[in-house]
């Protein structure tokens, strides 16, 4: 059973996947970058994030939304929500900014693309849950074949 917070994020998101589902039709891929600290991922995953077609979230953590049964639809709508808010906070991070200047940050012409960008989990988080490192194992770990 999930808690009252978890309950209220999984319905907001449900909602807003299935508002914003004409905006996911295109995805075509989705990544997850997995990286430890100053490793250089928040700088990948920025660069990625600035092209027209692509969105890449800021630290969410897609594993535990995944495990929980979260719908393809959701996992994308809460990417649009954590990159809104990183968008809203100037894309910086700590002492680091994170903006590529004139680019599609934010924003997207045709979104085919999608990805979260994590700090490594604490050691052995992996093969403490294999279903987790299975599901990353596979092409798409969202689920991307279901109809919702």
């Amino acid at each position: 059973m999930r808690t009252a917070p978890e309950r209220r994020e999984y319905l907001s998101s449900l909602s807003r996947g299935i508002r914003d589902r004409r905006a996911f039709a295109e995805v075509e891929r989705y990544a997850m970058f997995v990286g430890y600290p100053r490793s250089g991922h928040s700088v990948i995953g920025s660069l990625l994030n600035a092209h027209p077609d692509m969105v890449v979230a800021h630290e969410l953590n897609a594993l535990r939304y995944v495990q929980a049964g979260f719908s393809r639809l959701q996992l994308f709508s809460l990417l649009l929500v954590s990159d809104r808010k990183f968008e809203a906070h100037g894309r910086t991070w700590g002492r680091y900014e994170y903006r590529v200047p004139g680019q599609w940050q934010g924003r997207w012409r045709r979104l085919r693309g999608s990805a979260t960008r994590r700090a490594a989990p604490r050691r052995g988080a992996f093969s403490a849950r294999p279903s987790c490192s299975r599901a990353c194992a596979r092409p798409c770990a969202c689920r991307c074949g279901s109809s919702t």
